[in-house]
This record gives structure tokens, C-alpha cells and sequence, in this order.
């Protein structure tokens, strides 16, 4: 019979690890097909919570490539993402990087090897095709994360949903302000506002809708971004993984990010994110078809409301709960002039005539 290869005790260690997750979080995950990437519940420990703590373990003939934070309240309590991507290519590269801390590829560590942090190299390859999608992939602070994330930033076209445990790099935060200034929908939730350094205020006060999380009391723990995940001519894509969006993660810590091109990624990210907005707001998307049909969107000059049972009272809110418009109607539909409305992000209330009051996110252009 064939002999069954000797295993090492750090592989042997994550893959415990792995199945320890996998096992943890198989409630709230769904199937995936071989080569593929997707998005797990948000309640799972992630493609990075914490640092230096990703798992990269080569499983029979295929690859889970996962990063998660050895806490409790990583797991079970904060928000996170998980990815898992069978791939063997993207393995080896995680693998290789690993091997850069350990000091080598034997069973024991070599600490005269061992390189983290600014000792490191740009040793990987940065592209990889996961069954026909594209995946990119940087370690910090050795391959430029940042710019690469700058970049993709800087190509967004239509929205940019963040969600975000800190947020005080400066060179994001002008990528942020100028695709604002472009029209590009941006907006976001981050764990602390009050962050030293933080950027949060400069961006809100520049009408970028961002919400403060530190008022819950588990930690908003993402690092994600998602770009033009509806618009059908752009490139619909997730960037998510251990590097928070500040100074020290791209020059000092050791991290990983995977930059995911794929609709179907994006769109499970998108949800994720619409709980995590959603729990500011009380609200649900409500558009098109449905109970409210508002026009143009975004908005600019005036707001086209429509509701089939008749509108009583419409009002408008903004993100403090404030409310900055408010008129009655006697039709289904009604006019508001909003030109004197500063860009951002509004809820809309429309009263009924049956006496249901209805609730709808909408946006301003700047």
C-alpha cells in the first residue's frame, strides 16, 4: 500500500485549527464549489481578525487559505468575515510567507531566520486565477498594501462600501475624499470614530456618510471594502483581510489582503454590510418597485417620491436622525425641492394614508 507522507507538527497544528473552525462555523456558512472564493456568516473569525495569524494549510488536493484571530470574541461575538479559497497556487504563496516568519520549512522554527516586519521581502506573486476569477494577494508591510488598495479606490466607479476596525491612513482617506468629490457613492461604518488620528470626521464633514460603531459593544473587527458591486460595466470586487486601514499596517505589522474579483463575492460582502448600516438606521433598502419609488437616483435638484396607497407626510432625516424636510401631500406622488440639501446619505419617511409609515435610504449627489 502507499505509504502516507509524514506530516509536521506546525501543519499538523493548523490544521487542527482549521478544522476547528470549519466545525465551529458550519452552521452558518454555506458550500462552496472547488477554485472558487466566497464570503461566510458575520459572526465568523476572519481573513484576519488579529495579526501574524493566518492559516495556511495544504489539504489533500485542495487549499483552505483562512486567517483567524485566536480569541473567543473573534469567533463568536464580533463582526467578521471568513474566506476560504481552495486554490494550491495561492496556498504555497500564503505558505511561503509563513515560512519567511518561521525561518524555514522544517518542523521547528528558526528564529536566526526569522524575518516579520520591515525585515521582510516582496516574495510572492500578486495575481492569481481561482477558477476564472482574479485574486490578488499582498502581505504586509513588504508588497505596497496600501497602494494597491489606493488604486483600486481610485478606479471605482459608481460605490464604495467600507467597514472598517480604524480608519487613519491619510493616503485612503484622499482616495476616499476624491472619488466623493467624483461622484462615486461612498460610505461606511468603522468601529471608533475617536481613534487618535482618526480620519472619520474629516470625511463625514466632507458628506461621506460613515457611521460611528463604538457605541456597540462588541467590535466592528472588518477590514473590508467593496467596490461597484452593481454597476454592470464596472469590476465588481471585495477587499478584505487582516490589514487595518492605517499607517503602522502597511510599514510595520505583518498582514494579509486578497483583493477578490468577483459579483457574486461582492454581492455576499454587500449584504453584510446592509446589516451592519442597518443597525444605525432601522431601515431596509426600499426602491424601484417596491412600497416607495423615489427619482433620480441619486438625487440632486429634487426628489421624486411615490407611494400607491397615498402620501400624507413625507420627511427627510439625516444620519443624526435629524430631520431636514418635511411636507405633506394629498397623492401617491410628491415633489420635494432639495437643492438647498447638503450631499450624503438621508433616510426618507413617507406616512400613508392607511397609516403605515414607510422608511427608505436615499442619497444626495454632491
Amino acid at each position: 500500500s502507499r505509504q502516507q507522507p509524514i506530516e509536521s507538527p506546525h501543519l499538523a497544528l493548523l490544521r487542527g485549527t482549521l478544522h476547528f473552525v470549519e466545525a465551529s462555523l458550519k452552521d452558518q456558512c454555506f458550500e462552496l464549489p472547488d477554485d472558487d472564493a466566497r464570503s461566510f456568516g458575520d459572526r465568523a473569525g476572519i481573513l484576519a481578525p488579529d495579526h501574524r495569524t493566518y492559516v495556511a494549510a495544504v489539504l489533500e488536493q485542495h487549499v483552505h487559505i483562512l486567517t483567524i484571530g485566536h480569541v473567543v470574541g473573534n469567533l463568536f461575538d464580533d463582526p467578521n468575515n471568513l474566506v476560504i479559497v481552495r486554490d494550491q497556487a495561492l496556498a504555497l504563496a500564503y505558505t511561503l510567507e509563513f515560512e519567511e516568519m518561521w525561518g524555514g520549512s522544517g518542523p521547528q522554527p528558526v528564529p536566526a531566520n526569522s524575518r516579520f516586519g520591515e525585515d521582510k521581502t516582496d516574495n510572492t506573486p500578486h495575481r492569481f486565477q481561482v477558477g476564472g476569477t482574479l485574486v490578488e494577494s499582498f502581505f504586509s508591510p513588504s508588497d505596497g498594501t496600501t497602494h494597491a488598495i489606493r488604486e483600486h479606490l481610485d478606479a471605482a466607479q459608481a460605490s464604495i462600501e467600507l467597514a472598517l476596525f480604524i480608519l487613519t491612513e491619510n493616503t485612503l482617506r484622499d482616495a476616499l475624499l476624491e472619488a466623493h468629490a467624483e461622484g462615486v457613492w461612498v460610505r461606511g461604518v468603522v468601529d471608533d470614530a475617536n481613534a487618535p488620528g482618526s480620519d472619520f470626521f474629516t470625511l463625514t464633514s466632507a458628506g461621506i456618510d460613515l457611521y460611528d460603531h463604538s457605541a456597540f459593544p462588541e467590535l466592528l473587527h472588518h477590514k473590508y471594502a467593496i467596490l461597484d458591486h452593481s454597476d454592470p460595466g464596472g469590476d465588481p470586487l471585495v477587499i478584505t483581510g487582516s490589514h487595518n486601514w492605517t499607517f503602522s499596517a502597511n510599514t510595520v505589522n505583518d498582514e494579509n489582503t486578497l483583493i477578490i474579483h468577483d459579483p457574486a463575492v461582492a454581492d455576499q460582502f454587500f449584504q453584510e454590510w446592509t446589516a451592519r448600516r442597518n443597525a444605525f438606521t432601522g431601515v431596509a433598502e426600499v426602491g424601484g418597485k417596491g412600497p416607495i419609488a423615489t427619482w433620480p437616483v441619486p438625487f440632486h435638484e429634487g426628489l421624486q417620491v411615490t407611494a400607491d396607497d397615498g402620501i400624507v407626510e413625507v420627511r427627510l432625516l439625516d444620519t443624526t436622525g435629524r430631520i431636514v424636510l418635511a411636507e405633506a401631500g394629498q397623492g401617491p406622488t410628491i415633489q420635494l425641492r432639495t437643492a438647498h440639501l447638503a450631499g450624503g446619505g438621508y433616510v426618507l419617511e413617507v406616512r400613508e394614508r392607511s397609516g403605515r409609515t414607510l422608511r427608505s435610504n436615499v442619497v444626495k449627489a454632491p
